[in-house]
């Protein structure tokens, strides 16, 4: 990565390495069970289109610059062009009403190998995965749509992308992990194969949440459940979908015991919600998909008989290793 680097310097006009020092910093925040509820705070993945533009066209105002806004299920980073990372990270926290921010801080060439790895699938649940490169890739179109940034600067992560092509080719990832949804799919189509019409539980209704609950219903499901802070508020993320599911609290789940064959997690949280101290109030032999990170269940959490595939299970299989091939790819990684 760093002679691709150093090719960029010399064969770009765009692209030198002291011009990119003054002119690009990178600030990105990986979730962890110390900052995630920082994270829901400073993530714009609940916001819809309007809002977010609207987020982005704030802060580029309050911080005087064009800023690049990024957010995935488990990080969100901010590029910002002709300004220096303490007065963009200050900006942001002013926007936010979050102060001090555990931010990872690059400029430069640093920002930009940074971007290649994520964008690369080195830094991802599942190593080599191209997902985050679809984001990356609306995201650009939002910015470039809603004229949040300009050409010149776009030209920056089209760089980044040339890149990521070459780093997959060089590493061998030429073609991608299958995604965490054709995983969960797939499982589902074989709980569903043996069982039929069978009690869903979703816990969460974010994104990943409306997504589990479109896959079930694709999957011809009826009898679906779905735990939220706040149901009512819930449902209007996406009401044709809300319509057709059991909107309940987690209050009301944990008043009484719902017996489920399937229960898929997307909750986020600091640390598991389910515990041996505080057990998941789900009966039956339930099938758990744990898609949190986080994890929001662990083992002890739950009944005999009830089997709970995490965040760990989805990586091997998606690698098709065991565990102690997981780890060397994680090392290596």
């Amino acid at each position: 990565m760093a002679a691709l680097a150093a090719g960029m310097r010399s064969d770009s006009n765009h692209v030198d390495e002291k011009k990119m020092e003054s002119k690009i910093c990178l600030l990105s925040l990986k979730f962890d069970s110390n900052n995630i509820d920082l994270a829901k705070q400073l993530t714009t993945e609940g916001l819809s289109l309007p809002e977010r533009v609207a987020f982005i066209q704030k802060l580029s105002k309050a911080v005087d610059a064009e800023v690049f806004e990024f957010s995935t299920c488990n990080r969100v980073l901010f590029v910002g062009f002709d300004i220096d990372s303490a007065n963009l990270s200050q900006g942001i926290s002013i926007i936010t009403n979050l102060e001090n921010i555990p931010f990872q801080t690059m400029t430069g060439s640093d920002a930009w190998r940074h971007l290649v790895k994520i964008c690369s699938g080195l830094d991802s649940f599942i190593v080599g995965e191209l997902q985050v490169m679809s984001q990356l890739r609306s995201s650009i179109n939002i910015h470039k749509e809603n004229k949040l940034i300009r050409t010149f600067n776009l030209a920056f992560f089209e760089h980044v992308i040339s890149a990521t092509r070459i780093i997959r080719k060089e590493l061998g990832y030429t073609s991608s992990t299958e995604s965490m949804l054709n995983l969960a799919t797939n499982s589902l189509e074989d709980i569903i194969s043996q069982k039929g019409d069978v009690q869903s539980v979703v816990l969460g209704f974010g994104d990943m949440g409306v997504k589990a609950v479109e896959t079930l219903q694709n999957l011809g499901q009826t009898n679906i459940m779905v735990v939220s802070r706040n149901p009512s508020e819930s449902a209007k993320r996406n009401p044709s979908v809300a319509e057709r599911c059991t909107m309940i609290s987690y209050s009301e789940l944990n008043s009484e015991s719902v017996n489920a064959d399937i229960l898929i997690s997307t909750m986020r949280c600091s640390t598991p919600a389910y515990t041996q101290i505080n057990p998941l109030p789900i009966s039956g032999q339930t099938t758990i998909l744990d898609f949190s990170w986080p994890p929001s269940i662990e083992d002890s959490g739950i009944s005999n008989g009830q089997v709970l595939l995490g965040m760990e299970h989805w990586i091997q299989v998606a690698r098709n290793i065991d565990h102690s091939e997981y780890t060397k790819l994680m090392q290596k990684g």
